[in-house]
């Protein structure tokens, strides 16, 4: 009878698993956060200075060593420019990488729950191992192989995963050659090709499209629409990759439409 009662009130504890594509993303958009406002701030920082102080207010602090006789102001001003974007443009692209490995966690899981809400017969000690294992071994994997991880388990091919290889191997180039395109850069026959797209506001004339710019004058009644434009750059063996604030602006949109495309293509448990 004592055993009896005992398989009675026995029970088997279940824990309910939930896939949220909103935090797959979660790591771009801070990333796309930060950067726009980190970069914006640096380059609103350089227009208010005309020239360098003689030092800065912190150097009575500790031995300030002199490398060399310093470049002139302007010189300095544009490196620092250049610096500041480039630094921004790493981390967006880091960003995307850390939503990219919340992604292969994502379709790993559906793969492992077979992607249904069907009950599986497991331990929480089991769990927490293959969980474990997953958050370390997904950590490690480069930018094309958590591509190749998450494209089979895709609704749909996605829009502009070429767009974010080509900016992946940008950022390498900047990271690793500070911005020297080598041949191992390349990804043409002769060339490191980037492509991007950004939002394209035009007055839609007869004759074709015109950009819609500050100071533009139309003397006629013509309609002004917005399309997503692709755009190109090109950079050979020897050159440095510069980008403007534009194309930085540009790459938060191009980052922006993949990790919602991304978004809206992840598998759903049924």
């Amino acid at each position: 009878m004592e055993n009896e009662l005992q398989k009675e009130t026995e029970y088997t504890p279940e824990i309910k698993v939930t896939l949220n594509q909103d935090g797959v993303i979660e790591p771009a958009l801070k990333a796309i956060k930060e950067c726009s406002q980190s970069v914006l701030f640096g380059l609103k920082s350089i227009d208010q200075i005309s020239k360098l102080p003689e030092s800065y207010s912190g150097d009575d602090k500790y031995l300030k060593q002199q490398f060399g006789e310093p470049d002139p102001f302007i010189v300095q001003k544009d490196k620092y420019v250049n610096w500041i974007i480039g630094k921004g443009f790493e981390e967006l692209v880091n960003g995307l990488a850390m939503t990219l490995v919340e992604a292969y966690r994502y379709v790993s899981i559906y793969e492992m729950f077979k992607g249904t809400t069907a009950k599986v017969v497991t331990t929480l000690e089991e769990i927490n191992t293959k969980f474990d294992a997953l958050r370390e071994h997904s950590a490690r994997q480069s930018f094309p192989a958590l591509l190749d991880k998450i494209r089979p388990f895709l609704t749909a091919p996605l829009i502009y995963e070429g767009h974010i290889k080509t900016l992946n191997k940008a950022r390498i180039c900047l990271v690793h050659r500070k911005g020297k395109v080598s041949p191992e850069d390349m990804n043409t026959q002769s060339t490191l090709l980037i492509k991007w797209v950004k939002y394209f506001l035009f007055f839609d004339y007869s004759d074709g499209e015109v950009e819609v710019t500050p100071g533009h004058i139309t003397k006629e009644s013509v309609s002004i629409k917005m399309r997503i434009k692709e755009e190109i750059k090109e950079y050979r063996n020897g050159e440095t990759i510069i980008i403007t604030h534009k194309e930085f602006q540009e790459f938060i949109t191009t980052c922006h439409l993949f990790i919602t495309d991304l978004a809206s293509k992840l598998p759903v448990i049924k």
